[in-house]
């Protein structure tokens, strides 16, 4: 999920967010400090939602098995019945709370406690979310519900409800980059095993490949197995089906996709602490190191940006890639904290 764009009203209706701003959840409020410390620019709109959800003073109830079982009584006698007694309404409810759409009403009021005595009891069935996040430079390796694996690259987000219902699609939202090595199950109806980004969505089978999230585009490379790419509302229509050896990049701008054969393990070699190019461009791979390493990278001579490199670096040091892809393409840099300057030598 790319939070980056979120408003005001997004990050208030945000469930994540509220955990943090309530301190219930250890893992939210992990995620919600090193988010905001990377994206200092969002601090203003932040702080106006922490504002806004603290003022409405909201308090979360807590239900014991008991209660939720009382809940799903009432919700079955409430099924059953044609109308509504609305004492039994008030004994779950205050007075000054229900009075407005009561009155005489009672069907209509039934019909709106029974879908509010209905949601409750689902809330409380959700399993929680686990939030998995890496800062710049770091790797984490996630062993899923079903046993399959997702090693995370740095800056990058990945979420999940951590139990997984066997009738349902196995389901996992990234932002970022992940290299995901999945599980494939004996029965087809519990096959599906389906990778969220932003725009696009990556359904898989049994498999292991590559996505990349980043800057308005995903590129997804397929090492094995197979997988279909369905694009933002298009999930009705026939998505774009991979084969081992392919690298798909989906471009958020212009809604379309492009494909290319390639060497996946290239694509994956950070797993290894290793970053490969082939003929890659100068800017395209300070925009890598950006994205990896959180720098702040600026090529002052615009002809060295299409400056190709061709090679492998030791990506374990920030610093020594930076010296190595000077001495390599003969540049010099220019560090002070997070920013670099590439010049002419």
């Amino acid at each position: 999920m790319d939070y980056t764009n979120y408003t005001e009203e997004d990050f208030i209706l945000d469930h994540s967010f509220y955990n943090w701003v309530f301190d219930k959840n250890e893992l939210d409020t992990q995620f919600w400090e090193e988010w905001i410390a990377f994206h200092p620019q969002k601090q203003e709109v932040i702080q106006r939602a922490k504002q806004f959800l603290q003022n409405l003073q909201l308090k979360e109830t807590t239900f014991s098995d008991q209660d939720t079982a009382e809940v799903w009584l009432q919700i079955e006698s409430i099924v059953k019945q044609p109308s509504l007694e609305i004492d039994r309404v008030h004994s779950y409810f205050p007075t000054n709370q229900v009075s407005f759409f009561l009155g005489h009403w009672h069907k209509l009021a039934a019909v709106f406690v029974g879908i509010l005595l209905v949601s409750i009891y689902v809330w409380l069935q959700a399993p929680p979310i686990q939030i998995h996040h890496t800062s710049f430079g770091e790797t984490k390796t996630i062993l899923l519900p079903d046993s399959s694996k997702v090693t995370l690259n740095a800056n990058s987000t990945l979420r999940y409800q951590s139990r997984w219902n066997s009738a349902q699609a196995r389901e996992v939202w990234l932002e970022g980059e992940a290299f995901l090595q999945v599980v494939k199950k004996p029965r087809a109806r519990d096959a599906k095993f389906i990778v969220h980004t932003d725009k696009l969505n990556v359904e898989v089978l049994g498999t292991a490949f590559n996505v990349n999230s980043r800057r308005g585009k995903t590129k997804v490379v397929l090492n094995s197995g197979k997988v279909k790419l369905l694009a933002g509302e298009s999930k009705k229509r026939r998505g774009v089906v991979m084969v081992p050896g392919e690298m798909v990049e989906f471009s958020e701008n212009a809604l379309s996709f492009s494909r290319k054969k390639v060497n996946p393990d290239i694509y994956s070699s950070w797993r290894n602490h290793k970053l490969y190019f082939t003929d890659n461009t100068l800017q395209e791979i300070t925009q890598m190191l950006e994205d990896t390493y959180g720098l702040k990278i600026t090529i002052q001579d615009p002809l060295l940006r299409n400056r190709k490199l061709t090679g492998e670096i030791s990506s374990t040091d920030e610093q020594t890639v930076l010296e190595v892809l000077a001495e390599s393409l003969n540049i010099r840099l220019t560090r002070k904290d997070r920013q670099v300057i590439i010049q002419s030598k």
